[in-house]
């Protein structure tokens, strides 16, 4: 087994800084491992080293059991295109799960070659975790080596897979927002679809609003077999925050990522503009018909939700459960400063003490290859790589949405979450400040202040990706 030998630590302990330091013990060494592993610190610029024949990597990833064939054929391809080299692959639980059994392997120097990484939540924000200990080989002086291209990656993937300005992550995925919306819907409110251009002047905030409101109807009953419809799903999450905010010239935090700036003005306004929808005009569903649907993307299936903005993976979902649905994705909404979109996704890294770093680094490239990316773009995730996003492999016309292509507009006005050590515990204290907000039991302000409060108290304690 991958993690042979290793200690499990207890699932969901917070993340403290003692915590995050287990195995550290002997990190000078790790560190000089490291250095000798990747140049840029002591990097040789000769040729890549020839593969050993006979080395067997381990690869733990959380790809979920409906997408088990993914890992499997890439790791298949890889074989047959390095014969000599096999890999273990294995799958196991993910989010904090994942996390945690990461933290007892690298504690119990039993680490996996090669593991899936994002700084996100599916695997519990481990990138975050581990980066900062220096626990992954970086990538960057190894691609400048092997002349491995990766001007062809989103700028976006690069950056939400590096920390202090070096690429540790091959980008694999991209989640990717943009505006779902319900033909039908549309064609009974009498409304223009969302426009497909980015650089288009109409559907701005007002037009979001204004459709949300045309659309809604409520019957009543709110019950399993209620007929009521709503706008748009309000979600009082900071992911789901970031692209309005951002286009309205605000942001969650400061580009330092020390201070809580949604008590600016911008954002105060941005947040109110949000939390009416629910409280004021009552155009998106409220708590309780969310939980009597089934959540909003139950609703958006069933054809009782005109509009979602979520990323480019919910494709996935409306094809194996909304087969019958008639829908279409647009851009995001044009907000007072300009169109965004937030982005984030995952990858695979190699671990600095792997003994085996040079077929590590072998299966990396493969992973983050065109040919490997094409496997998942046929599935319908979104690929990092530009080239392979604009291929049919992933517009695949043959299935909808019809514009797919917007999501590739998306991916190049994107940002990425704030990239801090610890932005899982930042984000979950902002969340749980706001939420009343959308449930209209606090006021903006008030709820602002104690999120700001919190918010940068954990930040102080966390670390900035940043150079």
């Amino acid at each position: 087994m991958v993690f042979e030998g290793t200690r499990q630590l207890r699932t969901g302990a917070p993340l403290t800084r003692r915590r995050l330091a287990m195995g550290a013990a002997g990190a000078a060494g790790l560190a000089a491992l490291t250095a000798c592993a990747v140049g840029g610190g002591g990097a040789d610029p000769a040729a890549a080293p020839k593969l050993r024949s006979g080395v067997k990597l381990t690869m733990v990833h959380f790809y979920p059991a409906v997408q088990q064939d993914n890992p499997k054929r890439r790791v298949a391809l890889f074989k047959q295109e390095t014969p000599g080299i096999e890999v273990e692959e294995t799958a196991i639980p993910g989010g904090a799960a994942y996390r945690e059994r990461l933290l007892a392997s690298f504690a119990g120097d039993a680490a996996p070659d090669v593991m899936h990484m994002s700084a996100a939540g599916g695997s519990g924000f481990a990138f975050g975790v581990f980066a900062p200990l220096g626990r992954f080989l970086e990538l960057g002086p190894l691609a400048k080596r092997d002349r491995y291209d990766l001007d062809d990656f989103y700028k976006v993937a690069l950056d939400f897979n590096s920390f202090g300005g070096k690429l540790y992550v091959m980008p694999n995925d991209l989640n990717v927002f943009a505006t779902y919306w319900n033909q039908e819907l549309f064609r009974q409110a009498g409304m223009p679809a969302p426009p497909t251009d980015w650089k288009a002047n109409g559907f701005d905030m007002e037009a979001l609003l204004d459709v949300s409101r045309r659309v809604t109807l409520r019957d009543g009953s709110g019950g399993a077999g209620s007929t009521d419809r709503y706008g748009l799903w309000v979600q009082p999450a900071t992911s789901w925050l970031l692209s309005f905010l951002w286009s309205n010239g605000a942001d969650i935090v400061s580009k330092d990522l020390r201070r809580v700036t949604l008590d600016e003005p911008a954002a105060l306004d941005t947040l109110q503009y949000l939390a009416d929808f629910t409280t004021r005009h009552r155009a998106a569903p409220s708590t309780e018909e969310l939980t009597a649907g089934g959540g909003g993307a139950a609703l958006f299936f069933a054809g009782r939700l005109a509009l979602h903005h979520t990323g480019s993976n919910f494709v996935n979902q409306l094809r194996t459960q909304a087969k019958s649905l008639a829908y279409d994705v647009g851009v995001s909404p044009r907000g007072r400063a300009r169109r965004a979109s937030s982005a984030g996704g995952a990858g695979f890294a190699a671990a600095a003490q792997s003994k085996n770093r040079d077929e590590a680094w072998a299966l990396l490239k493969h992973l983050g290859g065109k040919v490997s990316l094409e496997v998942g773009a046929r599935e319908g995730q979104m690929p990092t790589r530009r080239s392979v996003a604009k291929s049919d492999a992933f517009l695949d016309p043959g299935q909808p949405p019809a514009n797919r292509r917007v999501f590739l507009d998306a991916a190049e006005n994107a940002g990425p979450n704030p990239m801090v050590s610890n932005w899982a515990e930042v984000e979950d204290a902002i969340n749980k400040a706001l939420a009343p907000v959308f449930e209209g039991k606090r006021g903006v302000r008030e709820a602002v202040a104690d999120a700001k409060q919190q918010g940068e108290t954990l930040l102080a304690a966390g670390q900035a990706f940043q150079k």
